[in-house]
């Protein structure tokens, strides 16, 4: 898979996520819960990308795209 389509997939994945985060923490859902999710998407992207760095990338989306949205 080419650096582009795996970058794309990490970006998609954390965009839905947040979106699902920020939706469930509008329904009053406990904070455990936003953090599942988020944990959800960094699994999601490392199953459908190939490498340790978009693994890596994505945890590293998934903890600014907390705090700066769920904080």
């Amino acid at each position: 898979m080419s650096i582009v389509l795996n970058t794309g997939i990490v970006l998609l994945c954390q965009a839905m996520t947040s979106l699902l985060a920020i939706a469930l923490d509008g329904l009053g859902l406990p904070d455990a819960t936003n953090v599942i999710v988020f944990v959800l998407g960094v699994l999601v992207t490392t199953i459908l990308t190939n490498g340790l760095s978009y693994s890596l990338m994505a945890s590293l989306t998934s903890i600014l795209s907390y705090n700066f949205f769920l904080i």
